[in-house]
């Protein structure tokens, strides 16, 4: 066996033509130069992870609201302002400038913001201020306008369902209360919108930058500059028709159809439409109270009055024995005893 030869002395870099003269043993000479190159290449990855974008400040869902094909009402997305901010040369003039964030964009609102400084050198700064609170959401009379005409609704479809429970009246009953549960839901929407535009900031970034003294001395002359981009977080308070549509007009639809079934089932056949007179009491018609314009509701008040002819004087005596109101929702007239005295 033979000695190993001697490792060869550290290379200095100085340029091709000594690193020539000097190549002896091509194969450690490859290996210590890859071993050289090999921590900036490493160093390269890591600078691309971390400035890949991948990662957002505190306080930033995790979608962007372009990923977001259906958003509900109350959903957090974000977007990104990139490319803000500006240099001032080295011996030129100061350089600034304000971005302003509105607190509204469409269907959303805005729910906060965070910056993120990309590249920052010399005296490059920035500052933020809330400039107002709250937002004028459009979506807020649209939500009650809706949730008005929904109650009407709901009101005309309880006086269709009176009565006891049995057969194709149950199920008209059980989907009223699905109904209702849809309006609960519909009207969290409403107030998020309320909530989202009542706190919605209006935000200014200001950022400057100016030339500088710099290096030995401070004998030399710098520029500064200052790039960053903002996050603004957005929540969604929704199209109040697109979300009527999508939630209420299903349930009534099918409360309708139950309704219509159990009117079927049990052979509500009108026999006849009239008004209904007091012979003894100058014959006055029997009259549905109605003094604040609410339309049909259970527990309506039946006066004597004049005749008119109009749809509270309406009443129809059906096959089940009932006398109803039928342009009041079907309606049944009803003997009032709160005191159960018979």
């Amino acid at each position: 066996l033979s000695a190993a030869p001697p490792r060869p002395p550290c290379l200095p870099l100085r340029g091709s033509v000594r690193l020539q003269a000097e190549l002896k043993f091509p194969m450690r000479i490859k290996a210590m130069r890859y071993a050289f190159q090999s921590p900036l290449i490493a160093f390269t990855i890591l600078l691309g992870t971390a400035t890949s974008g991948e990662a957002r400040p505190p306080g930033v869902p995790s979608q962007h609201c372009s990923e977001i094909s259906r958003p509900r009402p109350g959903t957090l997305c974000y977007v990104v302002h990139d490319d803000l901010g500006g240099k001032a040369t080295a011996g030129g003039s100061p350089a600034g400038g304000n971005f302003i964030i509105q607190p509204q964009a469409g269907n959303y609102v805005v729910d906060s913001t965070a910056i993120e400084v990309t590249s920052q050198a010399g005296n490059g700064t920035h500052s933020k201020q809330v400039l107002s609170i709250g937002a004028s959401v459009n979506s807020i009379n649209g939500y009650q306008s809706k949730l008005q005409e929904l109650d009407r609704v709901i009101n005309e479809l309880e006086g269709r369902v009176a009565g006891a429970c049995g057969g194709a009246l149950c199920e008209a009953k059980n989907r009223l209360t699905y109904l209702k549960e849809r309006r609960a839901e519909y009207a969290t929407f409403y107030q998020t919108a309320v909530s989202a535009g009542r706190d919605a900031p209006k935000t200014q970034y200001t950022w400057s930058a100016s030339s500088r003294k710099c290096g030995w001395a401070n004998l030399d002359t710098c520029g500064s500059w200052f790039n960053f981009r903002v996050y603004e977080v957005r929540r969604y308070v929704g199209d109040p028709i697109a979300e009527y549509t999508a939630l209420i007009v299903p349930a009534i639809n099918q409360t309708r159809s139950a309704i219509a079934q159990s009117s079927s089932e049990r052979n509500d056949t009108p026999i006849n439409q009239a008004v209904i007179r007091a012979p003894r009491w100058g014959g006055l018609c029997l009259d549905i109270a109605n003094p604040e314009g609410k339309g049909p509701r259970n527990g309506a008040p039946v006066l004597a009055i004049q005749c008119h002819g109009g749809g509270n004087q309406i009443f129809q005596v059906s096959n089940d024995g009932t006398i109803r109101a039928p342009r009041w929702g079907g309606l049944c007239l009803d003997i009032a005893n709160p005191e159960g005295k018979g």
